[in-house]
């Protein structure tokens, strides 16, 4: 049954600011091609609503707010470089009672945290591979109990910011080296985990009415790690292939409940790692992105068209509300 809106969608999405100083390295090309993804997104909004509003900053979009007090928010905005990346929108948005497409910004700052993240997954079971975390310069963390191979990484930086091909590192001293160095430039947590070579699988949760239907894609990378060149320049629509392993319908009740425990969510994306039969869970993504080359709309792409995945989401989006207060 297809929603009918009439200017009660509004989109926010702006490009990341490019940054100077610290952060300049790591983001100088961040978000080069959002530009495309925010017109492909804008084109299927308004196919939905022919008067849905767009803001490309943030700062406008809260200017006006005053007037979209009843209307529907889809947030697609990254804040790079804080500690709550993708929330600020959605923060906004819940301060003053404002409906929002996507996850609140409980699992947002919560799943950002890709330290926290991995204590969720444990706590239901599943297997991720150990890591420690430099939180200051003069920190010297036991990286000896860790497993070599290491990849070095920001703790709550997404978008592969921060990831090379050399971020996996084949001994104790070259992680740690590595480790400071991106500390030194981001100055911000980094860990040191151990890395798992394997078949990269997304597992993508979209929810389908009162559940979720679960699909999963294969990663298709060149060379050990996906880093930030293959993630912001390669041919997008190559990058994800639909796939089913044993592993993934075994964790089918355990990805559920993990998503009851973040509270509202109308997507989540749960990245994971199969080798030898034993799945890994790398990092909950809850901010997933909504592109139309996303590992999320991929996972469904064989079943709706883009303008349907987007309407399926803002649909549920008002289910959810419905639902929240007739309880």
């Amino acid at each position: 049954m297809r929603a009918e809106f009439n200017g009660e969608i509004v989109l926010v999405a702006s490009k990341a600011p490019r940054r100077e100083g610290r952060y300049a390295q790591l983001l100088s090309r961040f978000d080069f091609a959002k530009s495309l993804s925010n017109r492909v997104l804008l084109r299927a909004l308004r196919q939905i609503d022919r008067g849905a509003i767009y803001y490309d900053s943030v700062s406008s979009f809260v200017r006006n707010i005053h007037l979209h007090e009843k209307h529907l928010v889809l947030p697609y905005y990254y804040a790079v470089g804080s500690r709550i990346n993708y929330a600020y929108v959605q923060s906004i948005c819940e301060s003053v009672g404002v409906k929002f497409v996507g996850p609140e910004t409980y699992a947002l700052t919560v799943c950002n945290d890709k330290v926290l993240s991995k204590d969720i997954c444990r706590s239901q079971g599943l297997r991720t591979p150990k890591c420690a975390v430099i939180y200051a310069d003069n920190d010297r963390p036991t990286l000896e109990a860790l497993n070599p191979p290491l990849i070095v990484k920001p703790v709550f930086e997404g978008n592969s910011i921060g990831i090379e091909q050399d971020s996996v590192c084949l001994t104790y001293e070259a992680a740690a080296a590595k480790a400071r160095d991106l500390h030194s430039k981001i100055q911000a947590p980094v860990m040191v985990e151990e890395f798992i070579e394997g078949t990269e699988i997304n597992v993508c949760l979209i929810q389908n009415g009162s559940g979720y239907r679960i699909s999963a894609v294969a990663l298709n990378k060149r060379g050990r790690v996906y880093d930030y060149g293959q993630k912001h320049f390669r041919l997008p629509l190559s990058t994800y292939t639909p796939c089913s392993s044993p592993e993934i319908e075994a964790g089918t009740e355990t990805f559920l409940n993990i998503a009851k425990m973040l509270g509202k969510l109308e997507f989540l994306r749960i990245d994971c790692v199969v080798k030898d039969g034993q799945l890994f869970c790398i990092e909950l993504t809850p901010d997933a992105d909504l592109a139309i080359n996303s590992a999320l709309y991929r996972s469904v792409a064989s079943e709706l068209t883009y303008t349907d995945f987007v309407r399926l989401l803002v649909t549920n989006a008002l289910e959810s509300y419905k639902n929240r207060s007739t309880n």
